[in-house]
């Protein structure tokens, strides 16, 4: 193999490293099934993931639950995730009826038999309130993991989430932690630490 080819076959597995880390977080629930524990107005729930971050509720982009004690909205990740964060679009023009949430992970649908989430799920986190940010970001405890992410008011308020993003990993990618990226003039060796202050470096991740 010569040179020229050696540095090619690096330079492509670097890009296609780099494409892997930049895959790795990303909005992971656009479009994919959703439920909410009852809904009126047309407020169905696949209107708070499609995509359309509309907050104003006329306009027919957010959800809305009928009149039931603890309400909840729920979306199939499709496999199971390591959830990192959400982000929350708020109903513009009735912004304090966002309080007391809890967003946790089940490995399967909620039901509105009693509190959807218990201690055996993953907790991601809680938002207090009201709120009345247009936008809000939680940021999820370490572990959260799981196939169905549950938002869930913990009392009797409308449960209108205009539009939530989430961001995580797949469960192979989990593991992919403490990761530099970067070029050599040289193969590298076991000797110690392979890449050093003086190569170029392409990217991290922690």
């Amino acid at each position: 193999m010569d040179v020229l080819h050696e540095v090619s076959v690096m330079i492509w597995l670097v890009m296609i490293f780099a494409f892997a880390l930049n895959a790795a977080e990303r909005y992971i629930a656009v479009r994919r099934p959703s439920r909410i524990s009852s809904s009126k107005y047309g407020g169905t729930a696949d209107k708070a993931n499609d995509g359309n971050i509309n907050a104003i509720f006329k306009r027919g982009s957010c959800p809305h639950n009928g009149d039931s004690l603890k309400p909840w909205w729920a979306v199939d990740l499709e496999s199971e995730r390591l959830v990192l964060s959400v982000h929350i679009y708020n109903r513009v023009d009735v912004p304090s009826q966002l309080h007391d949430l809890l967003l946790g992970l089940k490995d399967t649908w909620p039901t509105n038999k009693g509190s959807t989430l218990v201690a055996t799920d993953a907790m991601c986190g809680t938002l207090v309130g009201p709120q009345r940010s247009a936008r809000l970001m939680i940021q999820c405890e370490k572990n959260a993991v799981g196939r169905y992410l549950v938002i869930q008011n913990d009392g009797r308020s409308a449960l209108t989430l205009c539009e939530v993003k989430v961001f995580g990993v797949h469960r192979a990618l989990e593991k992919l932690s403490d990761v530099r990226v970067g070029l050599k003039d040289t193969w590298p060796t076991n000797n110690g630490s392979t890449l050093i202050a003086m190569d170029a470096m392409c990217g991290k991740r922690d």
